[in-house]
Order: C-alpha cells, then structure tokens, then sequence
C-alpha cells in the first residue's frame, strides 16, 4: 500500500509542473530538439561530433553555450556565428563558453566539433576500500563514460528548457552504447559451434 501512496505523491508533485506551463500559456511548453552524432575513437581518448540543435521560435537570438575545452566547435552554416566566450566557472576548468549569434530567421543550427575527453579516476567523497570512483567524462580503451559534467555536447546556458534527444554512436566493433537506460547499439552476435 505504501508504494501506491509514494507513487501518487510523486506524480501529484510532478504535476504542478507539467500542468503550469500549459495553463499560463495555453500551449505545451518549449522544447529544445538536439540530433547527435558523434563517433568515439578510445584508444586515442577523443570524440567526434555534429550537433543539430533547434531552439524554440522566439529563442534569443544571441546566446551562449558550454562545451568541453578543447572540442573546438564550429558552425556548419556561415550565417550562423560562434565565438569564444572564456572558461565557465565551476567546470574545474575543462569547460569553455561559446557564443552563439543566429540570423532572425534561423531555429536551426548545426556545431561540429571533436577532441579528447580523458579524466582520471578519482574518488567521490572519503577514499575507502570499497570506496565509489568518479570521472566526469573518460574515453578510453576500457570503456567510456561520458556524463553531463563531461560537457560532451554543446549546452545552452540561460533560459531553462525541456529538451528532446536523438543520439546516433559510431562505435568499435565489439562495443554497445546506452544512453538514459536504453541499449543504442547491439554488438555482433558470436557465431555458436
């Protein structure tokens, strides 16, 4: 019984912010649409990538965005102006801003970029034995972690937005990608005897 109250709790608390947008607007609320492919290449730590963002109609028209330091992210579409904003504070440094300038007409707009991500291990909270290791992003031959403070994709920074994500991997062969708990790519079955 418990578990039935919990959840309604939840989803009751949820409401109020799904249902507030539409009921001051009169419409659903705006939606940032991100298209992302991006190609990992573990053994030399990097990633490369193109990012197809569209902002909501009446989005402003000069904004910025984070992106890990060194990705070097440039605009596939001359119109579309990007320039170096500095380092953001609280990145520890791996992120840079980045301004971005679109023409009045333009919702969409494409970045490439690429670079190596490769953060060490560390330990979150005290260094136990069975303690839990932590990096904010890693490509490496082991594995790859790439979570939000990564800044692996380009985050526009502001005004707060849902956001909606399509995310294609180029993989190693042998490897498998899962992104918000959902398997995105399915190694090669072995052949059985």
């Amino acid at each position: 019984m418990s578990g039935k109250k919990s959840f309604f709790i939840f989803l009751a608390g949820l409401l109020p912010a799904v249902l507030l947008p539409l009921v001051a607007g009169g419409s659903e609320p705006e939606m940032l649409h991100y298209r992302i492919t991006v190609t990992l290449a573990p053994e030399h730590h990097r990633l490369t990538a193109q990012a197809t963002i569209t902002v909501p109609a009446g989005y402003p028209r000069r904004f910025s965005l984070a992106l890990h330091r060194g990705l070097e992210p440039e605009s596939a579409d001359p119109a579309v102006a990007i320039s170096p904003g500095g380092r953001m504070d609280g990145g520890g440094g791996r992120v840079e801003t980045f301004t971005v300038t679109l023409p009045p007409e333009v919702n969409t707009f494409t970045l490439n970029y690429g670079g190596e991500i490769y953060h060490p291990l560390g330990f979150a909270g005290r260094d136990y034995a069975r303690g839990v290791r932590y990096t904010p992003g890693r490509i490496d031959p082991e594995g790859v972690y790439l979570g939000p403070a990564a800044f692996w994709y380009p985050r526009l920074l502001g005004e707060e937005h849902f956001l909606s994500l399509h995310l294609q991997v180029g993989l190693p062969a042998g490897w498998a990608a899962v992104s918000q708990g959902q398997l995105l790519e399915t190694p090669p079955t072995a052949a059985k005897p």
